[in-house]
């Protein structure tokens, strides 16, 4: 599995963890909370965000942020969003609501020097995996129809989600399905017992998002984890052994009638139906509209954008009179960016995942594939939502990218990626 010895890179690592205990519990614990409760996140984080102001150590913690591959680009991304409040149509409520949305990106640098040592790293994980793990359970008996009557009285067998909406659980469970691959690939031979239970739960997990849940996105996502996981491992034979497997399932879920076919047979269809901005009001039309109108505000501010929260205002300007809802959000975070920031914010976006992508190659195979996965789900997931505006899928991003990259030697110590 994902092993708990030190790197050569990072001899001290669990000195340097363990001298800040209630913060790096508060962190560990965020991995069980993120899935299930906003509630406990906030009260973690706040835990969290005090031990780490009061617990000393300063000139050991931002020296482990200083010297991290990811700080530059980190802090650029953040400082562009700072300029941005001075400039652009946003009143002081938007601009605050998108300013407090975005800070999230500063807990990445938070996080890394508290999980030099793997062992956390693998409590963390660990933590996630068992949070993951009841939300399968449940939404399996939810399914089959076994739980007591009134435990989730407004959740539906036909659409078995439990403490998310589809598109967050979706993500999620895609996510877990691939990181228990990974665990189950990775972990000591001679303990096949644990290897089968990972492995099945693998297994049970991608069931869950391909043929019990509604969630396109995270069907989507897995599919790309999918690919990646059997390149990764196979090389070239890999995209073979990955297409064959995306067109069993495809035929499996035909035959089952899944929601995987209802769901892409609606979005074809809504597709076909549209017939211009504005024109109808289903799901993926409301997409194609909010496309199409955020392109146009991308084509009167290409440089800079309308600036930190300018979005909404600058959307309904371009909506008026149309007969269109006014949002505050296109559901797509590259389209968000470059309107707000335009191509120098989305640049900056783009480069913060290429450096999240590099650094991870300097990781052993397990924490590398697991940090790659991560941000691949976070790619896809951004084409059809704003993921850094939503709470779950930004703070699992932001959470799970600190602690796994919190291993990467420190940039003096750094080798290329191989």
């Amino acid at each position: 599995m994902f092993s708990p010895t030190p790197t050569p890179s990072t001899p001290s690592a669990p000195a340097a963890s363990a001298s800040f205990p209630v913060a790096r519990w508060a962190a560990i614990l965020l991995g069980a909370s993120i899935p299930i409760s906003v509630a406990l996140d906030n009260l973690l984080l706040a835990v969290f965000l005090l031990a780490w102001v009061l617990g000393g150590g300063w000139r050991e913690k931002f020296s482990a942020i200083r010297r991290h591959p990811v700080t530059p680009v980190v802090l650029a991304l953040c400082g562009i969003v700072l300029l941005g409040c001075l400039y652009g149509p946003s009143d002081n409520a938007e601009t605050l609501r998108f300013l407090r949305k975005y800070a999230n990106l500063l807990l990445i640098l938070l996080l890394l020097p508290l999980f030099r040592d793997p062992r956390d790293r693998l409590r963390a994980l660990a933590a996630f995996g068992a949070a993951m793990g009841l939300t399968l359970l449940l939404s399996l008996l939810l399914w089959r129809g076994l739980l007591p009557d009134g435990l989730l009285a407004e959740r539906l067998a036909e659409n078995p989600v439990v403490f998310k909406l589809h598109i967050t659980h979706g993500i999620f469970m895609a996510l877990a399905s691939f990181l228990a691959a990974v665990a189950a690939l990775h972990l000591d031979p001679a303990q096949r017992r644990w290897r089968l239970l990972l492995a099945g739960a693998a297994l049970l997990a991608a069931f869950n998002v391909l043929f019990m849940i509604e969630g396109r996105t995270g069907q989507l996502a897995l599919t790309c984890l999918l690919g990646y996981f059997f390149i990764d491992r196979f090389r070239w034979r890999g995209m073979l052994l990955a297409t064959a497997g995306l067109v069993v399932v495809v035929a499996i879920a035909y035959q089952l009638q899944a929601p995987l076919i209802e769901r892409f047979a609606l979005a074809a269809g809504e597709y076909r139906q549209w017939t211009g901005v504005g024109a109808n009001k289903t799901s993926i039309g409301a997409r194609l509209d909010f496309y199409i109108n955020t392109l146009s505000i991308i084509r009167e501010h290409p440089f800079f954008g309308v600036g930190t929260g300018g979005f909404t205002a600058a959307y309904a300007a371009v909506v008026a009179g149309t007969g269109q809802v006014a949002w505050n959000n296109p559901h797509n975070q590259y389209l968000l960016t470059a309107a707000q920031y335009g191509i120098v914010g989305l640049g900056m976006l783009l480069w913060m995942f290429y450096a999240i992508w590099r650094s991870a190659g300097s990781l052993p195979k397990p924490w590398q594939l697991a940090a790659r996965g991560l941000l691949l789900v976070m790619m896809v997931g951004n084409l059809f939502n704003s993921f850094l505006l939503d709470h779950a899928e930004s703070l699992l991003f932001v959470w799970m990218t600190g602690v796994l990259l919190a291993g990467c030697p420190p940039r003096a110590a750094r080798t290329e990626p191989t």
